[in-house]
């Protein structure tokens, strides 16, 4: 494992950029933007599973619905 260190050399001096005040709100509004973008995604996610729960618990009832015809039907001839 090596570590890095850097030292600046006496007499540099540090300079600051500007940065415009665009770009300053940018790095703050990007992560949020993110953040929304993920929560959209989560949602569409719980919709998805929730729209796919609830067609297989339709397909269930109408299988369970088609089996309980067809038994009534066949016990219906057997008896005549």
């Amino acid at each position: 494992m090596t570590l890095d260190i850097r030292i600046d050399p006496p007499g540099h001096e540090h300079k600051e950029t500007s940065v415009s005040v665009s770009k300053r709100r940018d790095k703050f509004e990007h992560p949020r933007q993110v953040h929304s973008d993920i929560a959209v995604s989560s949602n569409t996610l719980k919709q998805g599973k929730t729209a796919i729960h609830q067609a297989h618990t339709e397909q269930d009832q109408q299988q369970s619905a088609t089996s309980t015809t067809r038994d009534r039907l066949s016990q219906s001839l057997i008896e005549r």
